[in-house]
């Protein structure tokens, strides 16, 4: 079973000698539990970082980042990832999901819990997806289910500004603000509806010599409607909907705005896999 939106799976091995295991808690953790986590960030293999859980049931402030995690003081860092967070007792509460250099802007409603005011709080956090014995996640994930995230089939590069505001940008994609298409998945959705990604194309002169450069891409404004001016909207809307489902698109291309309907895929199928 897995789950692309926790970003978990399980897998059935069949060791030929008994083999040691770190056993999954038979408790929920609490806010003030001393907590340990492995991992390998720092070139440090298999490393304990040593911290307290210090909220429950956070939700994310990015629309690819887990909601419901266990917030945690550990210092962690890129490379800890994926590996276990343990109790006093040794046993697995959580996988940790992602780390937050500015805790105060995970919080999107600004509350602050009675047992944290008044301390001086750590300028990160780090944050893991519950695996406890009693989640209902790991219980369906050990029943084989496999859960995947509708997606358009657009993706981005790290670095690449994906939200176009027209007052503030030097390129002329249309009046609308919205979320630039820079790739599209080859066979997806957004492939098969005909949406076009970021591109460069030369102007020419009447006697072929390039005079300048044109940069084109479609924008998508709504999805059903509903604005999109960031990718985070862009994508917090679309995991609202199930795979299978139709969408309609509202996209800027150029001075054009088009209506377009697209059908939503699975991750894993439109990308190759469940990452």
């Amino acid at each position: 079973g897995f789950d692309a939106y926790f970003d978990l799976a399980v897998m059935r091995a069949e060791p030929a000698a008994p083999v040691s295991y770190l056993p999954l808690a038979n408790r929920d953790p609490r806010p003030g539990d001393a907590v340990v986590a492995i991992g390998n960030s720092r070139d440090d293999f298999l490393a304990a970082r040593a911290g307290q859980v210090t909220r429950l049931g956070v939700r994310a402030a990015r629309a690819n980042f887990a909601d419901e995690t266990i917030e945690l003081t550990a210092a962690l860092a890129p490379g800890d990832s994926g590996g276990p967070v343990l109790n006093r007792a040794g046993e697995a509460i959580g996988v940790v999901s992602y780390i937050s250099f500015n805790p105060s802007a995970m919080e999107s409603d600004g509350f602050i819990p009675p047992y944290l005011l008044g301390l001086v709080r750590p300028d990160f956090a780090s944050y893991a997806v519950p695996v406890g014995l009693e989640s209902q996640l790991v219980t369906a994930l050990l029943a084989g289910e496999q859960r995947d995230v509708p997606v358009v089939g657009l993706s981005w590069q790290g670095g690449f500004d994906s939200a176009y505001q027209p007052d503030e940008s030097p390129l002329d994609l249309g009046p609308r603000p919205g979320t630039i298409i820079q790739f599209v998945a080859p066979g997806g959705p957004a492939e098969e509806a005909g949406l076009r990604p970021f591109a460069r194309q030369n102007r020419y002169a009447d006697d072929g010599r390039i005079v300048g450069v044109d940069i084109v891409a479609d924008v998508v404004v709504s999805v059903d409607g509903t604005p999109t001016p960031s990718l985070d909207d862009l994508m917090r809307i679309v995991r609202s909907y199930r795979i299978g489902e139709t969408v309609t698109l509202t996209v800027q291309r150029g001075n054009a705005t088009l209506r377009i309907d697209l059908q939503l895929g699975a991750k894993r199928n439109v990308f190759g896999s469940a990452d």
